[in-house]
């Protein structure tokens, strides 16, 4: 295919790449790129953004793609030519739009791409629904946006929850019959676990560690050799983790102590010194094996987790 070049989006190209501080042209990889063409059809040059939304905000969203506008206004409110919009800027100042509009009929979604001044200068045709990459192209630039839900994640201090106590057996046994966490045992008899066999003897071991004398389980809490002890509490760990295996399809391997933000790691565990920094994890394909409200889940993974990354108190990464 036979490569020309046009000088006015070269030197937009250059422009772009100086505000990314980069000196390689995303098109074509190449160094001072004169600007992209190939044959007759523009291999134009991509700028590409986010929006990212939380899950409750994107569930509403799909809510009202599957509503009538007369059912819309009816629990909502909302009238004929309402918006709902979240907006995305380019690094050259570009900013998309992506919106659903209230109709009498169905409710649509389309994309607007408007310049610094607010001028619209592209849109897409309408669709029917909101995630996923929409995509505009003006003045020889290609702009995509990219709407996706917001990754869940969780917060730690290793000042505080332990560094490297990750083992799942490790630690819920430790939680359960040293700790005496209840939470556990009560949270996967009611969730995860609460059709399954096992489920009555959560309930029963939750009972015992909350009793002045062990009914059901005192071959475990009553037993005066430590190592016995031990091995027992760890083989019902892991009919518990069978069991989720069972249930859910994981085989949980580890465990997380994880908060919903950093101000629940500060309100809940700062003591004496503050705390600076905090380590982000992701929850996604986890399994909640303990929900202690602001005080942490307990998160189950398959895979040994890793930290995205490390924020501040201003969630600044650091």
């Amino acid at each position: 295919m036979t490569k020309t070049f046009n000088k006015e989006l070269a030197m937009k190209v250059r422009s772009v790449q100086e505000e990314l501080k980069t000196d390689v042209c995303k098109c074509c990889e190449e160094k001072a790129c004169n600007g992209c063409f190939v044959g007759d059809m523009t291999e134009a040059y991509t700028l590409r953004t986010e929006i990212v939304l939380e899950q409750e905000k994107l569930n509403f969203i799909n809510q009202l793609l599957s509503m009538t506008g007369d059912e819309i206004y009816d629990k909502y409110g909302l009238k004929r030519d309402e918006t709902i919009v979240y907006a995305a800027v380019f690094p050259d100042g570009m900013q998309a739009d992506i919106k659903l509009v209230i109709c009498d009929e169905e409710p649509y979604t389309e994309a607007v791409l408007f310049d610094k001044n607010g001028f619209q200068k592209a849109y897409t045709d309408s669709k029917y629904e909101y995630t996923g990459d929409w995509e505009l192209k003006y003045d020889d630039v290609n702009y995509v946006v990219t709407v996706k839900v917001k990754e869940p994640v969780g917060y730690r201090s290793d000042n505080i929850f332990g560094d490297g106590y990750r083992d799942a057996v490790d630690v819920m046994a430790h939680e359960i019959f040293e700790l005496q966490n209840a939470d556990i045992l009560d949270a996967l008899a009611d969730g995860v676990l609460k059709d399954m066999d096992i489920a009555e003897n959560l309930k029963h071991l939750s009972y015992d560690i909350g009793a002045p004398r062990a009914v059901y389980f005192a071959d475990i809490l009553e037993e005066e050799d430590t190592d016995t002890a031990e091995e027992k509490a760890k083989a019902f760990v892991r009919e518990i983790l069978d069991a989720v295996r069972e249930k859910t399809g994981k085989d949980i391997k580890y465990v997380l102590w994880l908060s919903d933000s950093v101000d629940d790691v500060i309100t809940e565990y700062e003591l004496n010194e503050p705390i600076t920094e905090f380590d982000e994890y992701s929850t996604a394909d986890s399994v909640v094996l303990s929900d202690l409200g602001k005080g942490g889940k307990l998160f189950g993974y398959e895979k040994l987790p890793a930290a995205i990354r490390t924020v501040n108190m201003k969630m600044e990464t650091v």
